[in-house]
């Protein structure tokens, strides 16, 4: 499957989004500390607000008293507590401004002319001198307008922190609006270019459960939902070619019953057949004239060549019971040399490249079977020119899947990608090659590019066969310098 060129991490994208959410976050947390810090800076304030009210108060109780009995204690506690009150909007004077300027104004103005007016009543009366009788009501509203200005801080001072807490209120809301509203989002947008996909592969994964093999086709941006993807359409690739090779291993256990039964019934005419030959033969006595013998020879070649193809079709159509031992590859390689010797023309130089500690763990008589098959291939490719021929073992490590293409540029058929410790063989000749247009035929049974009429094209299928049982893979590799096939086998863990 091809997915859109440009792609991106899904891993970025959220990464993205939790910091994007994070700094949202870090920026709410910081204005809520601005906003509660500026309240707490309210409340201290209410305090100092609530402290200079009581003193202004304290100041008109005490010039109640002072009217009344005159002392000399209820002045001096009358004037501490208006400077007081003093102190309290000199300390505090931006925030008595923030609450009313004018009126922070008039307090001075009110308070100077307050404790001048009581100064100069209190020492004419020390000095014995008669009060002047407008004196007293004169001070006394001049208190109560000290008072009243006092009363205007506390009332917008009340209202302020009233309006302030009511913003924090609302702001606290909006902080849950705003995480709700961030929340959704990333729902809808997770939903839309996460789970949507994802809901595809499980609806496409549900068809395969059900029996159907069938690819994802989904194009995303997301590099780890591709490879999600492409992992999945892999599994259902080698499905697919699972199932054509049940299909094809289910016929080929069909076909071999039936000729299980076609040569058990052609032997026997075969082996009457073989009798006659034999009864005419030894005969009369008289004397066989050379047209005769000539044609008892070619009776018994024949007979012969049914009964190889017979032991062919046999070995085909049976299952052996494999003696799996672990056993020096160049020993299986030096044995089989020395039984096919005598087939292999003086021209051809075979050469062995194997190192003495390679073990695999095989059927000795079967991959005796298969190297014999490969070297009469490599052999019969090469025919009568001069050639080379060359066995070459080695141990090799896969590491991850991609390695395969490293090691192996185009390999018929394609090997299942597994990595781990193999034992490599590889069989090549100086011969042509096998055409490119029948590569992907040559394991297929009863396919062979040989024109003799011995040859029934069971050999690679057979070799192959072989290999598969053995926990291995055979392929056919071509290049322009030499030809041949690669054996992977499970290597021993020693090593």
């Amino acid at each position: 499957m091809q997915h859109m060129k440009k792609s991106s991490s899904l891993l970025n994208k959220f990464i993205l989004v939790f910091v994007s959410l994070a700094a949202v976050i870090v920026l709410l947390v910081l204005i809520t500390i601005s906003m509660l810090q500026f309240m707490k800076n309210q409340i201290n304030f209410r305090e100092v607000t609530s402290l200079f009210y009581e003193s202004v108060l304290d100041a008109r109780r005490s010039e109640k008293n002072y009217f009344m009995f005159y002392k000399n204690s209820d002045y001096e506690e009358n004037i501490r507590t208006l400077a007081r009150a003093g102190e309290l909007i000199n300390s505090n004077r931006f925030f008595f401004e923030h609450l009313s300027g004018q009126t922070v104004f008039t307090f001075s103005s009110l308070s100077e002319r307050y404790v001048q007016m009581m100064s100069n009543h209190h020492h004419g009366l020390t000095r014995g001198k008669p009060g002047d009788p407008a004196a007293e009501p004169a001070i006394r509203l001049t208190g109560q307008q000290l008072l009243n200005a006092a009363g205007i801080f506390n009332r917008n001072e009340t209202k302020y922190l009233h309006a302030g807490i009511n913003r924090l209120i609302l702001f606290s809301l909006s902080i849950i609006a705003v995480l709700a509203g961030l929340c959704i989002i990333i729902i809808v947008i997770a939903s839309k270019k996460f789970f949507a996909p994802l809901k595809q592969i499980e609806a496409g994964l549900n068809v395969i459960t059900e029996g159907g093999i069938n690819k994802i086709n989904i194009q995303v941006k997301d590099q780890e939902i591709n490879s999600l993807i492409d992992t999945v359409n892999k599994m259902v690739q080698e499905l697919e070619e699972k199932k054509w090779q049940l299909v094809h291993s289910e016929k080929i256990a069909a076909l071999g019953a039936m000729l299980s039964g076609i040569t058990h019934e052609i032997n026997n005419p075969v082996s009457n057949i073989s009798t006659s030959v034999d009864i005419l033969k030894s005969g009369t006595g008289k004397k066989k004239s050379a047209l005769e013998k000539k044609i008892i020879g070619q009776i018994e070649g024949e007979i012969e060549r049914i009964r190889k193809i017979i032991g062919i079709i046999t070995g085909f159509s049976q299952k052996k019971n494999l003696k799996m031992t672990w056993t020096a590859l160049n020993l299986i390689i030096q044995e089989t040399y020395v039984l096919l010797k005598k087939n292999i023309p003086e021209d051809i130089d075979l050469q062995i490249k194997i190192n003495r500690q390679l073990y695999i763990k095989a059927d000795k008589s079967c991959m005796q079977q298969v190297f014999i098959n490969l070297l009469k291939n490599s052999a019969d490719a090469i025919g009568s020119r001069k050639g080379r021929i060359t066995i070459f073992g080695q141990l090799l490590t896969i590491k991850n899947p991609d390695d395969f293409s490293i090691f192996y540029k185009n390999p018929i058929p394609s090997p299942r990608k597994i990595p781990g410790r193999y034992i490599e063989i590889q069989i090549t000749d100086s011969g042509p090659g096998i055409r490119e247009n029948m590569q992907n035929k040559i394991f297929e049974p009863f396919f062979t590019t040989k024109k003799n009429h011995d040859n029934m094209g069971l050999g690679l299928y057979i070799i192959n066969e072989i290999i598969r049982e053995h926990q291995g893979e055979i392929f056919y590799n071509n290049s322009h310098e030499k030809s041949g096939f690669v054996i992977l086998l499970p290597a021993r863990d020693d090593q």
